[in-house]
């Protein structure tokens, strides 16, 4: 806080999205290093934080004790949070949370602009069913403080959320095929800059020669609730509707090296 005004300079959340009741309770200190001052907290957690006294940033982050069994780990540069839990060979669950402020426009120098607080939990979960045949599903959610809103023009807290499952198939060294569905709803138009509920599929067929060259062939097959794919030239006129499509068929090819 600012003691002459009152007004809140910078705040940091040790635990994002707290379940276990891990507030920090003990003291903060203080000390200088390399002409920095900076500010050490322990908390519940089990972690020590090390964060710069006048904006907060993250200067270092470490474990105190070793039995932590809640996180795996603490990212030192964003604070990010995982978690992972893999009880066999067959299953693994990975689940990683983020917070921080985040620009949303430009200014004359790094830092300018207009800025908010973005949160985002990503979750995936892998079954390997046999040795050659491996299940993935991946969800999202996420969202955005201080969005200008597409409908009124007024600053919201913008939304999104999303899920994609996949399926691998590998025949053998040579020939692989891998499967993919995906949904995706932009609420407020913040990651696509359309309203809209997303649907894709794709089918990739991937062929190795050797053990450094991956071929691939992909046919992908997008549908949207709204016209979101530009369909023709007459979409150039800037008329709303025109020359736009609400699906989309793509067909690619790929070379990939591998070193």
């Amino acid at each position: 806080l600012d003691v002459h005004s009152g007004q809140l300079k910078w705040y940091y959340q040790e635990v994002k999205h707290d379940v276990w009741d891990y507030d920090s309770a003990y003291e903060a200190l203080l000390f200088k290093k390399d002409g920095k001052d900076l500010l050490v907290h322990l908390s519940k957690s089990g972690f020590v934080f090390v964060l710069d006294k006048n904006n907060g940033d993250i200067e270092n982050i470490w474990r105190l004790s070793e039995t932590i069994n809640f996180a795996k780990d603490i990212d030192k540069k964003t604070g990010e949070l995982g978690v992972s839990f893999t009880p066999n060979k067959l299953f693994a669950l990975t689940v990683q949370g983020y917070s921080g402020v985040e620009q949303l426009s430009g200014g004359t120098f790094v830092g300018a602009g207009r800025h908010g607080v973005r949160d985002l939990i990503d979750a995936v979960a892998t079954y390997n069913a046999t040795s050659q045949l491996t299940f993935i599903l991946n969800v999202d959610w996420g969202n955005q403080e201080n969005f200008t809103s597409l409908v009124n023009g007024a600053s919201i807290k913008a939304k999104w959320d999303g899920a994609a499952a996949y399926a691998n198939y590998q025949a053998n060294d040579q020939w692989r095929l891998s499967v993919r569905a995906e949904y995706f709803d932009d609420k407020d138009g913040y990651r696509t800059g359309v309203i809209q509920k997303w649907k894709e599929g794709t089918l990739t067929l991937a062929y190795l020669p050797t053990k450094f060259i991956e071929l691939r062939g992909e046919a992908r097959y997008d549908k949207s609730d709204s016209g979101a794919f530009v369909k023709n030239s007459t979409f150039l006129s800037g008329v709303p509707g025109v020359g736009v499509s609400d699906n989309q068929t793509s067909i690619g090819v790929e070379a990939v090296y591998k070193f």
